[in-house]
């Protein structure tokens, strides 16, 4: 979790380093800023997919396991 709120931050300074290095600071810092923003809620997206589908696979086997117990 703590490395995905960096993602935002770190995508402004390497925007405007990039920028720095084109003489266009501001349009760098906005550029890095979105892109940070983006892939932070792609990351968001995929996190909860994986965590839905866990979820899932841990009510499945819970159903198995007493399905198993009452057959025992």
């Amino acid at each position: 979790m703590a490395s995905r709120q960096l993602i935002i931050p770190g995508g402004l300074l390497l925007g405007m380093g990039i920028g720095m290095l084109f003489g266009e600071t501001g349009a760098g810092m906005f550029i890095g800023i979105g892109l940070g923003m983006l892939i932070s809620v792609l990351l968001t997206f995929s996190k909860g997919s994986s965590e839905r589908n866990l979820e899932k696979r841990v009510a499945e086997l819970e159903e198995k396991l007493e399905q198993d117990e009452e057959s025992a």
